[in-house]
Formats: C-alpha cells, structure tokens, sequence
C-alpha cells in the first residue's frame, strides 16, 4: 500500500464489527488467528476511515455495518490492495526493531502478551508524536 500511515485514519469500527468472521462484539471478541484468517482469505478488501465510520463502543451486530455496504464511506485502500500474512516470524527484542519493521514493510497486526508491570512501564514511557502511540488515537 503506497499510504503515508501517518495520515492514513483507518475504522477499527469497520475492521473488528463488519469485515471479520465469524463476527466479532465487545461480548464475544476474537482470536487472533480469526482476525489473521479473515486477512488472509481475502475478506479485508475496503476499509473505511475513521472519520467516516468512528468507533463508538456500543456496536454489538452487522446492523450498524450498513452505511459500508451501501457505499456511504468510501474505502482508503488502495484498488487491488492486497494483505499478506506470515505466521511464525521471529520475536524482536528493541522497539528499534519493531519500528524498523514496520518501516519496512507497512503497517502489522501484531500479538503480545505483556505483564501488568510491563504494560505499566509502556504506558508510562510512550514519547509522544515520536513515539509508539499517541493515547488521542487509542480507543476511539
């Protein structure tokens, strides 16, 4: 995807309510080898921005994924954009790393598992616009 990811504000909304399967809800959720099969197989293939298709916190069914089937918010991907998914990569060790990867190769999905302290320590120490993520942009 030739995106500047910077500026590119793409629906968690859309993604994790309307375009996985089985279908996720703040009940239910999903695994994360489900979020990796519905990329894979090809079903992420319009994804609307946020702006356009905001979370809300409240959607629980399809229902709400009507505006995106009907065309209402247009998809910030770019025609033919393609996913590709590897499985079993190896661990990185330095947040350098992890940056320099995704600098490489495009935005990730990505699996972690942290302890308490640690996730502490990773929100205590985030760096602003220089760093991994801003909190403006989590949980919207």
């Amino acid at each position: 995807m030739q995106q500047n990811w910077d500026k590119l504000s793409l629906s968690e909304q859309a993604l994790s309510f309307c375009m996985l399967q089985p279908r996720v809800n703040c009940l239910t959720g999903s695994p994360y080898k489900d979020v990796l099969r519905s990329l894979d197989e090809g079903r992420v293939a319009q994804w609307a921005a946020r702006d356009c298709f905001p979370y809300l916190g409240d959607a629980s069914s399809t229902e709400d994924c009507a505006q995106l089937s009907s065309g209402l918010c247009n998809s910030q991907l770019p025609e033919g954009a393609v996913f590709s998914v590897a499985g079993a990569g190896s661990a990185l060790t330095t947040m350098a790393q992890v940056k320099e990867h995704i600098m490489l190769t495009g935005g990730v999905f990505t699996s972690t598992a942290m302890s308490p302290t640690a996730f502490s320590s990773f929100l205590a120490n985030k760096t602003a616009a220089s760093g991994i993520f801003t909190t403006s942009i989590e949980g919207r």
